[in-house]
């Protein structure tokens, strides 16, 4: 025992003066464990989107006012044992517009269900597989809109994401 234990100190003692001997100097460790494996399984997840009631086709926007609200039905679909997910909504419309216009998207009813955050929806745990959301779109003109944007197109692209987390 008492080798071992003068090894260990002349091995500090070594590293130490190979340290302050030479700049940049590095010494390094590592260590290395085997650790028990889950099993793996795969499965399938795919997402699909659309209108409730077919394609909206919104009347022209005023100043100060609002799109219908609009829904989208979000279904996911799979198989597997750890399929959670969440849905993200988001948009963008013609450049012109973009600072004069709001995008608002909840899951239910618009102004009354969960409004979506950018990070998803639901905001904390999970959706579970095989299940669908309806998600309420709505677009506002701002009140104060400038008299340019008189004629112009809006445009409006939205993007829905299904997210898969842990299940």
């Amino acid at each position: 025992m008492r080798r071992i234990h003068l090894g260990i100190v002349a091995g500090i003692v070594s590293i130490a003066v190979a340290l302050t001997g030479a700049a940049g100097a590095q010494a390094l460790w590592g260590v290395e464990r085997a650790l028990q494996a889950g099993v793996t399984t795969t499965g399938n997840f795919s997402v699909t989107a659309s209108w409730l009631g077919g394609t909206p086709a919104w009347p022209s926007l005023f100043p100060g006012a609002r799109t219908p609200d609009t829904k989208i039905r979000v279904t996911q679909a799979g198989n597997g044992t750890t399929l959670g997910w969440r849905v993200r909504v988001s948009s963008t419309v013609n450049p012109a517009f973009a600072s004069d216009v709001t995008f608002q998207a909840w899951a239910g009813d618009c102004g009354t269900g969960v409004l979506i955050p950018a990070g998803g929806y639901p905001s904390t745990g999970h959706l579970t597989q095989n299940t669908s959301v309806d998600v309420c779109v709505r677009y506002t003109l701002a009140a104060l809109a400038p008299g340019t944007l008189q004629g112009k197109g809006l445009t409006p692209n939205i993007t829905i994401t299904g997210e898969q987390v842990g299940g």
